[in-house]
């Protein structure tokens, strides 16, 4: 797969993505996103800078865009979550990635 076209996300990530000037997906991204897509659970080990939040964060936003449901007051349990480690000095950055592709559904990242 050479495009995020191919991997199946919906139409505003896609736009999204194309806003940004990301054609292509990173081997991390060819290989996680279709068994995320699929509900599978997955572990990616890759350097910096090879787009493993997109590969992981895409995915949940495309689950998110198909199934968009009220989230209930004071319940984690009743809404969609979705959590990524990383050490500290890096959280700023992993924020920022997911707030660039979540703007199409108003996905709140903390």
């Amino acid at each position: 797969m050479s495009f995020f076209s191919e991997l199946g996300l919906a139409e505003p990530i896609l736009r999204a993505l194309e806003t940004k000037g990301y054609a292509d997906p990173t081997p991390i991204q060819q290989q996680a996103i279709p068994a995320l897509m699929q509900g599978r659970d997955l572990l990616g080990i890759a350097q910096t800078g090879t787009g493993k939040t997109a590969a992981f964060s895409l995915p949940s936003l495309h689950r998110l865009a198909a199934n968009p449901q009220p989230r209930k007051p004071a319940s984690c349990r009743s809404s969609s979550n979705a959590m990524g480690s990383c050490p500290v000095e890096l959280g700023i950055g992993r924020s920022g990635s997911c707030r660039i592709s979540r703007i199409p559904y108003g996905v709140r990242v903390s």
